[in-house]
C-alpha cells in the first residue's frame, strides 16, 4: 500500500520548480511566444490574452504549441508585465477539453 503525501507548500514549490526547469529548457521558444502574447494583448482594448490566443497564432504558422513549448507554456505569462484579471476562459482547442484558462492583462510598456 502506498501513502499519498498531501502538503500544499511542498506541492506549490514543486510546481514552480518544474515551470522554471521547463522554461529554461525552451528559452527561445518561450521568448517567441511571449512576443506573440504581447502583440495580441496590445491589439485589444482590454490588453488581455490567454494561452489559447497564442496557440491560435502558432497554429497559423503550422506550429503545435504543445510540441513547441511543452511544459514551458506554464511560464508564458510569468513576470511583472502580466496581471491575472481574475477571469477564466474555456479553451476551444479540442485536445484541451474545454479546460479553464486564466485570462491575463498586459501591463508592461
Amino acid at each position: 500500500m502506498s501513502v499519498v503525501e498531501f502538503n500544499g507548500v511542498r506541492s506549490n514549490r514543486a510546481k514552480h520548480r518544474g515551470i522554471r526547469k521547463a522554461a529554461n529548457s525552451k528559452p527561445k521558444e518561450l521568448a517567441v511566444c511571449r512576443k506573440i502574447a504581447v502583440r495580441i494583448a496590445k491589439r485589444r482594448i482590454s490588453n488581455c490574452c490567454t494561452a489559447n490566443d497564442v496557440a491560435w497564432e502558432l497554429n497559423k504558422r503550422d506550429i503545435d504549441m504543445n510540441e513547441y513549448l511543452d511544459h514551458a507554456a506554464g511560464a508564458l505569462f510569468k513576470g511583472s508585465n502580466w496581471q491575472w484579471t481574475g477571469q477564466f476562459r474555456k479553451s476551444t482547442r479540442v485536445r484541451s477539453h474545454s479546460n479553464l484558462l486564466k485570462q491575463w492583462r498586459y501591463i508592461g510598456e
